[in-house]
């Protein structure tokens, strides 16, 4: 395959294109954004079930269930926030953590996903990175949109 896309300049890449891709446009992945611990009402994407369907296995769990996390964007400023690094206020005060991120070579800066306490994102935040704190700013998400003709 790689010999015959030789002429259209056809490069192997692996799952960190994949990821950096998936990122920018903003799209969760299971085990990252995603488990089964985290009710879909958190992520976003209550869109893509039809509560209004008359039955469905976790239909009553899903429309039970309060929010208290949210996933959010944010670039981040001094380095890249990886999975797991936890993400605190301005008091130090643990709000979150970051669900997934890398440097975005489409907008030449660092981005990551976050899953934060509802009603504690207000002031600066930022994610905590070997005893650094890198500021976050929240951005919407998808990062990116491709300019379709």
């Amino acid at each position: 395959m790689l010999e015959s896309g030789k002429e259209f300049g056809i490069t192997p890449c692996g799952l960190g294109a994949r990821d950096t891709l998936r990122l920018e446009a903003g799209m969760p992945l299971y085990g990252h954004e995603l488990r089964d611990d985290i009710n879909i009402k958190e992520v976003g994407l209550d869109f893509a079930v039809k509560l209004s369907k008359e039955s469905f296995v976790g239909k009553d769990k899903i429309e039970s269930y309060t929010p208290k996390y949210f996933r959010a964007g944010a670039f981040v400023t001094g380095g890249i926030a990886r999975e797991g690094a936890e993400v605190v206020n301005g008091s130090g005060e643990a709000v979150g953590y970051v669900t997934s991120g890398t440097f975005s070579p489409t907008l030449k800066k660092a981005i990551c996903m976050l899953r934060l306490k509802r009603g504690l994102e207000d002031g600066p935040l930022y994610a905590m990175v070997r005893g650094r704190k890198l500021e976050l700013e929240l951005t919407p998400i998808p990062f990116y949109k491709r300019n379709v003709r």
